[in-house]
């Protein structure tokens, strides 16, 4: 995090707290003068000290403690203090005397206080007779965490009860933070802010921003940081970002995750934010030719993903043409390109070319560029050089940019009275209810997709819906940024997400139909032991792939034979994901819950008021494991004493010692429980 810089705030009528700035950006000092202690004079005597001190060196924390206690201890003032300092090891140290407040704020959760105690008073200032010792904090840098330190103007009880999270501290901050403050004399530093990220005047940012934000987090800081550098770099002057956008191919359509309009070309950009190492094999014809390294686990584990290079190039001539459409004839004079993002951090990643030479980023692979966020501007910006040489010349004129970025503004205004307007061929029949599928929770109608089948699942409007409003409606749509993620990182047996269309609290989603038959009819058909066993393999395999979701993680809490289909070839595919937790939003509406299935529920996903985890869904698979060996409704109570598992497993000549570990599955205690990842290797050897 080069760029990483400090943002300070101050209250409007601030008299005795401050923030002072090391001309290097790498160091701030937070004070907050003891009310009765002259605070006033305490925060000019501290600045003027500062501000006489050299300019090429960062403070030792003993030392500047040492000189201003002595300082004003000599004047009969006190204060509060912290220093914060960048260290090179991608961190920032945090020494603290008195009741100066620190809360880390990561994204989907409240703000966690990250002092042993928030004291009202201080119990230790500066200015006392013995120079105080100050308690020292770590915090790790990452661009999904941040750090708010403030004096205790800022109200605490708010700060917690009110639930502060990231996304408050990202735009607006100023205002964000005065609603939080018990009295005007207040003080506060926000960080890590990247200072390519930070948009300082969010009316600039809609003039040059289309779309509404992403849902997720890897996708946000790209389209941030593009947006500054639109505003920031002459180069990019009159571009126009695109979020999301999506485009219409002759029988499909297609998501991108930005759509960067320049003068200097047209880039679709794929955001990739996998937080440990990749290995991109370029010139593999694999599809599944994209490693991801996990090297938190011992010994490291890997998991292959689709090629974004190769999905990249096909995308941009499969939908260039509806892009050609868009802005008539301007846009054969604008050369295009795929720009591949990896966003992570904590990792590294390294593309790799048929012979095996590793190449780091960027790298640039036919129509397609691969680069890392730290990089992707000045990629951008080189590979429209290698079009028309080193001075740069506008292939698109301001008024091009605008009409090609109308399209896509008249494309959101269109949807809101035409839910198939983005997707042409997209068809429903709300006269034509599938009530087999329906539920109290949600109806289902057939659809179609020019010759494919559809579902159009449409929430029902009941009453708590139109008094929770806005809240509950976010509540609702859950499932539709967890099918958004599965759908990119092509997770098997998981239905396609389409489209979905919104008006109040009218929602209906597009999906992929569920496959015809129920766990529970295929069981009736008394398959065979080999045919249970490869159903339950693949089942803890898409299971496994979705626990390995992280920042937020996927609770399914909706595992059960009715959910788990199969086609006609044995295909295992998921449904119904509105039961879903991977945010802040645990709460569902209050119809929601009836559509758990208790027998294959854990205890805690049933407990309204429990944390809840990804070892729910071990809780649940295990029971439906102990369904399909049995063939008959599972016996909870039977299952986690004596023999249960162990006879089930002699019975179907399976290995007995994995009683133990089923047996696990089952515990009360979610942390007693095993991993889905265990889980799914010990059932792999199964034959």
């Amino acid at each position: 995090m080069n760029s990483l810089v400090f943002k300070h705030f101050i209250g409007s009528f601030n008299r005795g707290d401050m923030v002072w700035s090391h001309p290097s950006q790498r160091q701030l000092v937070l004070l907050d003068g003891v009310s009765g202690a002259l605070p006033e004079h305490a925060v000019k005597l501290c600045r003027e000290w500062l501000q006489e001190q050299p300019e090429n060196r960062l403070f030792r924390p003993e030392v500047i403690i040492d000189e201003l206690n002595a300082l004003l201890a000599k004047h009969k003032c006190q204060a509060a203090f912290c220093l914060a300092t960048v260290k090179k090891t991608n961190e920032v140290i945090v020494d603290i005397i008195g009741n100066i407040r620190v809360y880390e704020l990561k994204r989907y959760q409240p703000a966690e206080s990250l002092r042993d105690k928030d004291m009202i008073h201080p119990t230790e200032v500066l200015g006392q007779a013995l120079t105080p010792i100050p308690s020292r904090l770590c915090l790790p840098l990452s661009y999904d965490t941040k750090y708010l330190i403030c004096s205790d103007g800022l109200s605490h009880t708010k700060i917690i009860d009110n639930g502060l999270r990231l996304d408050d501290i990202e735009r607006n901050v100023k205002s964000k933070l005065d609603a939080l403050k018990e009295e005007n004399d207040w003080s506060a530093i926000v960080f890590p802010v990247d200072s390519t990220n930070e948009f300082s005047d969010s009316r600039h940012v809609d003039e040059v921003i289309i779309g509404d934000p992403s849902t997720d987090a890897a996708e946000r800081q790209v389209h941030q940081q593009l947006a500054q550098q639109i505003m920031a770099n002459p180069v990019l002057k009159g571009a126009k970002l695109v979020r999301n956008p999506f485009f219409k191919g002759k029988n499909s359509s297609r998501e991108v995750d930005a759509l960067l309009i320049s003068p200097i070309g047209i880039f679709f950009i794929e955001v990739k934010g996998h937080e440990g190492d990749v290995e991109l094999y370029v010139d593999s014809s694999e599809r599944k030719s994209m490693v991801l390294w996990d090297r938190t686990t011992k010994p490291a584990t890997k998991v292959r993903d689709a090629n974004p290079v190769r999905k990249g190039i096909e995308a941009i001539r499969t939908f260039q043409h509806d892009l050609a459409n868009s802005a008539g004839e301007l846009i054969p004079e604008a050369r295009k390109t795929v720009v591949i993002c990896f966003t992570s951090s904590h990792g590294q990643a390294t593309c790799i070319d048929g012979a095996g030479k590793r190449y780091p980023l960027p790298y640039s692979y036919g129509e397609a560029v691969v680069t890392d966020a730290h990089n992707l501007v000045s990629a951008i910006i080189s590979r429209a050089k290698s079009w028309v040489g080193k001075r740069l010349k506008p292939l698109l004129s301001d008024e091009q940019i605008q009409k090609i970025a109308d399209r896509f503004t008249h494309q959101r205004e269109e949807t809101e009275n035409n839910p198939g307007y983005l997707l042409p061929g997209l068809t429903v029949d709300l006269t034509q209810e599938i009530s087999g599928e329906s539920s109290d929770y949600f109806k289902i109608y057939e659809a179609s997709h020019y010759d494919d089948e559809v579902w159009a699942k449409r929430y029902i409007d009941d009453a708590f819906k139109r008094l929770d409003q806005g809240a509950s409606a976010e509540r609702v749509a859950r499932e539709i940024p967890v099918l958004q993620r599965l759908g990119r990182h092509r997770v098997e047996g998981i239905p396609y997400y389409y489209w979905h269309y919104q008006n109040g609290n009218d929602l209906i989603i597009f999906l992929e139909p569920g496959y015809p038959t129920t766990l529970i009819d295929w069981l009736k058909k008394s398959p065979t032991r080999e045919a249970c066993i490869a159903i339950l393999q693949q089942l803890l395999a898409t299971l496994t792939q979705i626990s390995e979701f992280s920042a937020p993680p996927i609770v399914l809490r909706s595992v059960n034979p009715r959910n788990i289909r199969l086609s006609s070839n044995n295909s295992v595919q998921l449904i119904n994901f509105e039961l879903v937790q991977s945010d802040d939003l645990k709460t569902l509406p209050i119809n929601a819950r009836t559509q758990f299935d208790r027998l294959y529920q854990s205890a805690e996903v049933l407990d309204a008021s429990a944390s809840v985890s990804g070892k729910a869904d071990v809780y649940s698979v295990a029971m439906v494991i102990a369904y399909v060996l049995s063939g008959d409704v599972p016996k909870k109570v039977r299952l986690q004493q004596g023999r249960g598992f162990a006879n089930l497993l002699e019975q179907t000549g399976l290995p007995e010692q994995d009683s133990d570990l089923l047996k696990k599955a089952l515990h009360e205690n979610p942390q007693q429980r095993p991993s889905m990842h265990v889980l799914n290797e010990r059932i792999r050897q199964w034959k």
